[in-house]
């Protein structure tokens, strides 16, 4: 970052933490917010954790704060050394949730900061991958005792990601189970 530091300077600091530090103490400083809820600069440091912790992409946090300009975090009213001994205690808290033992994982902590999701690709026809979509299995109804000889009702079912065009054939055929409909 600016000044000549990097996160070599932290590295020894995020490794006591990481080996001594309680865990209340460390999800504390996680909740203890520098920043409002929301913010840009969280939003980029829960990605360059994820990045580096949970998707094992190297050293990201250290580049991450690296290349933090200074004036961004003074525009904001934050001291810079605060800034970084509050990064220090958040990196050691992932750190040993993904090398140690799960204290808090990456979308708890996107969630206490107030961020959403990264965004993912799309799947199953532009339904977002991490929504459940119906497989349609075709089950036979049971015929009522005095129907014995009644065809018997097939239900369909239509998944969630079907296009448009598709949707508009109805979804679901069925025999009156008592007489004909007047």
């Amino acid at each position: 970052m600016g000044g000549g530091s990097s996160k070599g300077d932290n590295e020894d600091k995020v490794d006591k933490l990481a080996a001594t530090a309680p865990d209340e103490e460390l999800v504390a400083a996680a909740r203890d917010l520098p920043l409002p809820p929301g913010h840009q600069l969280l939003a980029e440091f829960a990605s360059a954790l994820e990045r580096e912790y949970a998707l094992r992409e190297g050293p990201i946090v250290g580049d991450f704060l690296d290349g933090l300009d200074e004036a961004r975090l003074k525009r904001e009213s934050i001291k810079v050394k605060n800034f970084i001994t509050w990064t220090e205690w958040v990196e050691a808290l992932i750190r040993r949730s993904y090398s140690q033992r799960m204290v808090m994982n990456i979308e708890e902590l996107r969630e206490i900061w107030g961020l959403s999701p990264p965004a993912q690709a799309s799947g199953c026809g532009g339904a977002p991958s991490g929504i459940p979509v119906a497989e349609a299995t075709p089950v036979q109804g049971y015929a009522q005792p005095n129907e014995a000889n009644a065809a018997p009702v097939v239900a369909t079912a239509v998944p969630f990601a079907q296009t448009q065009a598709a949707q508009q054939a109805p979804i679901a055929y069925a025999t009156p189970v008592y007489g004909s409909q007047p």
